[in-house]
């Protein structure tokens, strides 16, 4: 809290103040304007609030939000509380900060979005393989022993594959609840680097990828310490999306590293690439690369937070960096 006069000087302020600006008494006593402090939108309005204050003589505070300035120029959200001091041509400020407060308002808000965005994009992509399989299984309850085999087993093919699609949204939602709630386990066990890219990539063929992958252990890396299905599992989640961003058929490069005690894999694809401003984000829980109304690619965002949990799992961390001529290198560590 502080003091001020008729020019809204402040003629007294006390630690609290002082602990939250950064000023010393000695700096601002009878020296300083209260609308100093504070940012330049909300000065005028402060001024305003002071001369009412001063010319009505107000025995109800007047109350207002505003930005105060600290020493180092950080804005402090606070709520003011100003009174005029009876029969004394002075006014008493006192000061709630509530910068903590609108940080988690921020978040909250910015988690609700994504929050909305997620529950669009996820009705998106459960609705097609649902309709796919109700659709192709009714048509062949109806109509099967009319029609070709081969047609048949094309319906089946695009049953198994809708049907594997769902179950791989169930999977990541029952992952990231585990996750929440500190239940994910990381039960590690010495295997080859070569046999974990190999299993890897045999899960992308079984999914049906037709994507050209490279792989590139350095000699001497020895065996890693890792859970086996857990990195597999991270694995296909990278490969899965550099061959979702890139061109059908396009190259998708591995290389395992082992540097300073720590396994640096890299996966490295020559696709659209990541905005700047989206590689830090695309981590996050619901996050898509594209907006709601332009999404096409398959997933429901939560791949790559999967992704980042199983590498923190593992004691290391994941980063995505530019690609020199075109597309997106996912680098993360194992310990």
């Amino acid at each position: 809290m502080c003091i001020i006069d008729g020019d809204a000087t402040v003629t007294f302020l006390n630690q609290e103040f002082e602990r939250t600006t950064g000023y010393a008494a000695r700096e601002v006593e009878g020296k300083r304007s209260f609308a100093d402090f504070l940012a330049p939108d909300d000065r005028d309005d402060f001024l305003n609030y002071h001369r009412e204050a001063r010319e009505v003589q107000r025995t109800v505070p007047v109350h207002f939000e505003c930005e105060l300035l600290d020493k180092r120029g950080n804005h402090l959200s606070v709520f003011a509380n100003m009174g005029h001091i009876p029969g004394k041509n002075s006014s008493v400020l006192s000061l709630v900060d509530l910068s903590k407060e609108k940080g988690y308002e921020r978040e909250l808000q910015e988690t609700a979005e994504r929050l909305r965005h997620f529950l669009t994009v996820a009705s998106h992509e459960l609705r097609h393989p649902v309709t796919v399989v109700k659709g192709y299984a009714s048509t062949l309850m109806e109509y099967m022993e009319e029609m070709p085999r081969e047609l048949v087993l094309d319906l089946l093919e695009d049953i198994n594959s809708a049907s594997d699609r769902l179950t791989r949204y169930v999977s990541e939602l029952m992952d990231v609840s585990l996750v929440e709630e500190g239940r994910f386990p990381i039960e590690r066990k010495a295997i080859d680097p070569a046999q974990l890219m190999k299993m890897s990539i045999d899960d992308m063929r079984v999914m049906g990828s037709r994507g050209e992958f490279t792989v590139k252990v350095d000699p001497g890396c020895g065996p890693m310490n890792v859970d086996p299905g857990k990195f597999v599992q991270l694995m296909v989640i990278l490969l899965e999306n550099a061959v979702q961003f890139s061109e059908p058929g396009s190259r998708v490069d591995i290389e395992v590293k082992k540097r300073n005690g720590e396994f640096v894999v890299s996966v490295m694809d020559l696709g659209v690439g990541i905005s700047e401003e989206d590689r830090e984000s695309v981590f996050e829980r619901f996050f898509q690369v594209e907006d709601t109304l332009h999404h096409s690619t398959p997933g429901i965002g939560l791949g790559l937070y999967i992704a980042r949990e199983i590498v923190r799992g593992h004691g290391g961390q994941i980063r995505c960096k530019p690609r020199e001529g075109g597309g997106t290198i996912f680098r993360f560590t194992i310990l």
